[in-house]
C-alpha cells in the first residue's frame, strides 16, 4: 500500500494484492487506487502508480510477471489514470460478484 498527501494531510491510496496462478505466473493486483476529492484531475493517482518506490517497481522485485486491475465501466478516470501511468487495454472484463449478508 502506498498513500499520497497533500500539505500533510492524506489525499489517496493505492494497493496491491500479489497472486500466484499456476502455469501463468505471479501477478500484482492492484486493489483499489483512491484519491479524495478535492485532489483529483491533478496527477495524484499517476504519482501513486508511478512513484519512486511505485507499485510496478515493488511487483517487479517480488518476482511477479505483470500488473492487472479492474475498473468499472462507467469510471472514465480510471483508465484514463492506469492509461498514463503506463497501462494498456487487453479487452473486456467482468466482474462478478457475490454478497453475504
Amino acid at each position: 500500500m502506498l498513500a499520497a498527501y497533500v500539505d500533510g494531510e492524506p489525499a489517496g491510496t493505492v494497493s496491491g494484492v500479489r497472486t500466484t496462478h499456476p502455469g501463468k505466473g505471479t501477478e500484482m493486483c492492484l486493489y483499489e487506487l483512491s484519491v479524495d476529492e478535492p485532489h483529483r484531475r491533478r496527477g495524484i493517482g499517476r504519482a501513486l502508480t508511478r512513484a519512486p518506490a511505485e507499485v510496478a517497481e515493488v511487483a517487479e522485485e517480488h518476482g511477479c510477471c505483470g500488473m492487472r486491475v479492474g475498473v468499472e465501466r462507467d469510471n472514465d478516470a480510471a483508465p484514463a489514470t492506469y492509461r498514463s501511468a503506463g497501462a494498456g487495454d487487453d479487452g473486456d472484463f467482468t466482474m462478478l460478484t457475490r454478497t453475504f449478508e
